[in-house]
């Protein structure tokens, strides 16, 4: 009985996350992340240009313009709308999970998502 009672609470739980402002707008943000050519593009470039930086890093043939190019395009994704809108979204949303955990740590009396999170593997 108690289960069943567990069992439609969390699923009443889920329900109402689900309908929030904060998680649609996130579904939203991270759906307009796959969907927007240009920033993916200029993800793409960046992932191939850290691993140019690190392999000349490594191999002693980095340059001062390597250097700016990588901050340069760095600032470009980091300041893409899309991702202003996805970072803002996600940051809200990891705030109300953070405030949920709290909600129900209170009242069960332990940290409610340190045991609930699966096993860290090794």
């Amino acid at each position: 009985m108690i289960e069943i009672t567990v069992q439609e609470s969390a699923d009443e739980f889920v329900r109402v996350l689900a309908a929030s402002a904060a998680v649609r707008a996130f579904q939203e943000a991270k759906a307009s992340v796959a969907r927007d050519e240009e920033f993916l593009a200029l993800s793409s470039q960046q992932a191939r240009m850290a691993a140019q930086f690190r392999s000349k890093q490594f191999d002693g043939t980095l340059t001062q313009e390597d250097i700016s190019k990588q901050r340069m395009l760095y600032k470009q994704v980091t300041t893409h709308p899309t991702n202003v809108r996805y970072v803002a979204a996600r940051d809200e949303v990891l705030e109300l999970l953070q405030s949920c955990n709290e909600a129900m740590s209170s009242l069960l009396g332990f940290d409610f998502a340190s045991n609930a999170a699966p096993a860290a593997a090794c």
